[in-house]
């Protein structure tokens, strides 16, 4: 054989060989089934639909939780008021109801909203993405000259709209990055490689609540008894449930996963979300009303599976629709009426120190919720002076001029990354790396010992 075609041949074993290092992936589709004796709490809990505990239905609290995506303006921190820091609303266990903000966009957030809102104690404060796009479909709101292409999210980008995010925010808000314990996926997106499970369990977040059960098969009323429904639990372990947008096949050891289930509409039709286009919901409050306790009396009547109510900020605020937040008011109202001794309006992260710790209803009326957190919020809340809040909206022409300095200098960074992202989605940086190192130690080698 000739030294050059030696040469190429060797050459071309080399490639190979780089190739399939480099490229190969690990399947992980056989992710191992749940195994009771390996999995206890209050470190891992498998996905099923048992009441933690042991605990008959009778004696299970229903966790209700109001979730609002969005940045915190004065849009939210109204809403926020309304509900939560009005003082009208109280838990069976004299506790001012609580909730979860998942934050989105630190440009359009005000700084000094959102240290009103930590004042207040009853809002848990996660994070869903740091701008108005989407990881895996184009979901942008553009203009009819802007033909920029879309491109889905890889790492890097995950890492900044999470990480970078958190940083971000916690010193907005005075607090240290770990406070934020708590993540939403935009649109309910998972990654086909599941990229954010793995930044959420590497930086020590707490839980995910992105997925979305697929559990209602036929319309609830025409069940004689409903099925019971999926609580939250650790990804240790695969899930034994449908995902309606994808669900995870690979191992996140201590990550929780606090999932939403399909909502329904009155008319039997399946949607993700409760403003979703697939669901037709009513516009009177009274009628909205109806809908939400219409889902929740699935929960009520199954196994007391926490219900999971995930509003988009800019939907309850849209102009014309003051029937959305009536009707809200109106369920709470009603249920904190009826169902003054087994139904809590509670954070997120009560769920899961709830499940760590699962006790009865008559426990729980002694404050539990509050005795279990780092921070109590069952203390006397903190009057909020009006003129403070009026000093933050005011000040919110300095902060949009802040903000809008910030948008020039973060749109050079977005422009680079939408050059720059496709050749790192194709690879070909990583293999012409790999190729050109390849050509170098093949010539050293052959040079070196072949030809002398």
């Amino acid at each position: 054989m000739s030294s050059s075609w030696m040469r190429m041949f060797i050459l071309i074993a080399f490639i190979y060989f780089f190739d399939c290092c480099f490229s190969s992936e690990k399947s992980y589709s056989d992710i191992e089934p749940c195994d009771s004796n390996r999995c206890r709490l209050p470190y891992c809990y498998c996905s099923n639909q048992s009441i933690p505990g042991g605990l008959a239905i009778r004696d299970t609290p229903q966790f209700i939780a109001i979730n609002i995506n969005g940045p915190v303006n004065k849009n939210t921190y109204n809403l926020l008021k309304y509900l939560f820091f009005s003082k009208k609303y109280f838990n069976p266990d004299g506790c001012p109801i609580s909730g979860t903000m998942f934050l989105k966009s630190h440009i359009d957030t005000n700084e000094c909203l959102l240290r009103k809102v930590l004042q207040h104690g009853n809002i848990e404060l996660s994070i869903t993405s740091n701008s108005s796009e989407c990881p895996t479909v184009d979901c942008r709101f553009k203009e009819k000259n802007d033909r920029s292409p879309y491109v889905p999210w890889r790492s890097y980008r995950l890492y900044n709209e999470t990480i970078d995010y958190r940083r971000t925010l916690a010193k907005l808000a005075g607090l240290h990055s770990s406070s934020f314990v708590g993540y939403r996926s935009p649109n309910y997106e998972v990654n086909k490689n599941q990229l954010h499970w793995h930044i959420l369990r590497e930086h020590k977040f707490l839980y995910d609540s992105t997925l979305i059960t697929q559990e209602w098969d036929i319309r609830f009323y025409n069940q004689q008894q409903p099925s019971p429904l999926t609580w939250p639990h650790t990804m240790d372990f695969a899930a034994n449930y449908e995902c309606s947008q994808g669900c995870y096949t690979q191992s996140f050891p201590g990550l929780w996963t606090i999932p939403i289930h399909l909502y329904q509409d009155l008319q039997g039709r399946n949607c993700t979300t409760i403003g979703s286009e697939n669901c037709r919901v009513p516009r009177q409050k009274e009628n909205f009303f109806k809908y939400l306790k219409y889902n929740l009396n699935r929960h009520l009547h199954s196994n007391h599976a926490p219900f999971i109510m995930a509003f988009d900020n800019y939907w309850l605020n849209e102009p014309y629709t003051l029937w959305r937040v009536e009707g809200l008011q109106l369920f709470i109202e009603h249920i904190l009426r009826y169902h003054s001794n087994d139904v809590y309006f509670v954070r997120m992260i009560d769920i899961i120190n709830w499940m760590k710790q699962p006790i009865g209803l008559e426990q729980m009326k002694e404050k539990y919720l509050s005795n279990i957190d780092v921070k109590s919020i069952c203390n006397e809340q903190i009057n909020i002076d009006d003129d403070d809040e009026e000093e933050c909206f005011n000040g919110g022409q300095i902060q949009n001029l802040k903000s809008n300095t910030l948008k020039h200098n973060v749109s050079l960074f977005n422009l680079f990354d939408t050059m720059s992202e496709p050749l790192f989605r194709s690879n070909i940086v990583l293999y012409s790396t790999a190729g050109f190192c390849s050509f170098v130690i093949v010539t050293f080698i052959y040079d070196r010992f072949f030809m002398s």
